[in-house]
């Protein structure tokens, strides 16, 4: 959610003797509903009315496939400019892979994979031979779900669980950049929680290793 203010303000350079104003602007994002923080305690009231005087929410990007190839193009030329490179576009299996793929990471997502793939690529389109696996990989549902493209062989459900939970949870805290007590927020739990579930989810991994490799 996008948040902006319209300011005259007023500073003093140090060691200045006169005041100076400026003109300015104020933009903020966050991926929070701030008005749902205020009601929580989380965010200050007084500052939520000084940054919302327009609002505008933003969907996620897995919900905009017209903007999604729009921010592709553009990032592509941006990294032919940069990387002086003549990559044109997408190959089509590289145009379905992305629309059915969830972005995770929103554009940041997105613009790390097309760089990724454009490091390593030789042709003048991206093709899947270089995307990230994860975009390969997330990208395969079709949508019906046969048990065998789901469970690894001899997983059980709870394996499962644990083992797609860990990787929620890695995602989370590599959008919190590490803040563990954000992350917990984020994941409807306490710090505390998420620490007991992460311990007992790796036992049980680890225990079902265990029991594999005997």
């Amino acid at each position: 959610m996008g948040h902006t203010d319209h300011a005259i303000a007023r500073y003093r350079r140090v060691g200045g003797n006169w005041n100076l104003v400026v003109d300015a602007k104020v933009i903020a994002a966050s991926n929070r509903d701030l008005l749902a923080e205020v009601k929580a305690g989380r965010f200050r009231l007084d500052l939520f009315h000084r940054l919302a005087v327009v609002r505008v929410s933003l969907p996620p990007l897995r919900e905009r496939s017209d903007d999604l190839f729009l921010i592709a193009d553009h990032h592509i030329q941006y990294l032919n400019n940069k990387m002086n490179r003549q990559v044109v576009g997408l190959a089509p299996d590289v145009v379905e892979l992305f629309r059915r793929y969830s972005w995770p990471g929103n554009v940041r997502d997105l613009l790390h994979a097309i760089e990724h793939a454009m490091t390593l690529e030789d042709s003048d389109v991206i093709t899947t031979t270089h995307l990230p696996p994860e975009i390969i990989d997330g990208s395969r549902a079709t949508g019906r779900i046969e048990y065998s493209d789901v469970l690894n062989d001899g997983e059980t459900l709870q394996q499962h669980l644990d083992r797609h939970g860990l990787e929620i949870v890695r995602l989370v805290l590599e959008e919190f950049r590490g803040n563990n007590t954000r992350a917990a927020q984020r994941l409807g739990l306490g710090r505390a929680g998420l620490a007991n579930w992460k311990r007992r989810a790796l036992t049980r991994l680890r225990r079902a290793k265990k029991d594999d490799d005997a």
